[in-house]
């Protein structure tokens, strides 16, 4: 790979951790391109090229092949978003039959036309399992988000989210059944908390592995959004500018749904109001079985 002309940024978590709200005040940032989940269908209908072969949530390792899903983190780190152009289209249909072709077209007309001068960085929430693949290719300064369970659980619950998505999935089952945390509960707010827990449980693992990576807390950040996203904006090798603390400004008030906007000051206990008794109960069981063999997500 060629030297990096500017800092590369991966910012990584579960979803409803607080990875768009942290990716969002990164984009406002002096000199950044941002590119919000390249991976995931409903945010990029181009995505579901890159993961047609790997699935909704893949497992790849460092060294393995795919070159679909190479395209989509390629398009990401080098060019921006997928152009919806006539050329984008033309490349989606190349991308189907092969990704090489669609590179060929893709990448350095896309270079050229965007400069390729400034930082960028790149959100994703379903790159729990081919995180080290993607930094090991790309190189980028890798911030990890991480939020309490009981917090990303209300969430996950209003979209009736659950382990779904990682029944087959054989990295989760092999450090799992051994502990006797397999398989996982059908109940419906056991389940989520188990998917929740399952998922913080190999993120934070994969963190463990590379002491470069800056593990942030969704938490702590929100406790004093300024001061903290200054030091991550450092840390990543990025700058603070005024276009930041207007963001913050500007969506520290309530919200709903898919918004950025939240009170931040309520972040840190926000499934107090959101959960009953009976479901925090429920999860919390959860939750010890996890402690109970310290995989304890917090």
């Amino acid at each position: 790979m060629p030297p990096q002309e500017s800092p590369r940024v991966l910012i990584l978590g579960l979803p409803r951790s607080g990875t768009t709200w942290l990716g969002r005040a990164f984009a406002a940032a002096p000199g950044v391109d941002y590119v919000e989940e390249p991976d995931n269908g409903v945010m990029s209908p181009y995505a579901e090229i890159g993961i047609r072969d790997v699935g909704k949530l893949p497992v790849l390792h460092p060294g393995d092949v795919s070159p679909a899903y190479r395209l989509i983190w390629e398009m990401a780190f080098e060019v921006g978003p997928w152009p919806h152009t006539p050329l984008g289209r033309v490349a989606a249909s190349l991308a189907r039959v092969h990704a090489g072709l669609a590179r060929a077209a893709l990448i350095p007309l896309g270079r050229r036309r965007r400069g390729f001068a400034g930082a960028r960085v790149v959100k994703s929430v379903r790159s729990v399992f081919t995180s080290e693949w993607v930094a090991e290719i790309y190189r980028p300064r890798v911030v990890v988000v991480h939020r309490g369970v009981l917090n990303i659980l209300a969430s996950w619950l209003e979209r009736k989210w659950g382990a779904a998505d990682l029944v087959d999935n054989p990295i989760v089952r092999a450090r799992l059944e051994p502990l006797g945390l397999w398989p996982p509960p059908a109940e419906p707010v056991a389940n989520a908390t188990w998917a929740i827990c399952a998922l913080d449980t190999e993120l934070m693992a994969t963190a463990g592995r590379h002491p470069d990576w800056i593990v942030s807390s969704h938490e702590l950040v929100t406790a004093d959004p300024e001061r903290h996203i200054r030091d991550l904006l450092a840390r990543s090798g990025l700058d603070w500018g005024p276009g930041v603390g207007t963001f913050l400004r500007e969506n520290d008030r309530e919200g709903t749904g898919w918004e950025v906007k939240r009170l931040t000051s309520q972040e840190g206990e926000s499934w107090k109001r959101r959960l009953a008794p009976e479901q925090v109960d429920a999860a919390l069981a959860v939750i010890e079985r996890f402690a109970a063999v310290e995989l304890v997500p917090g």
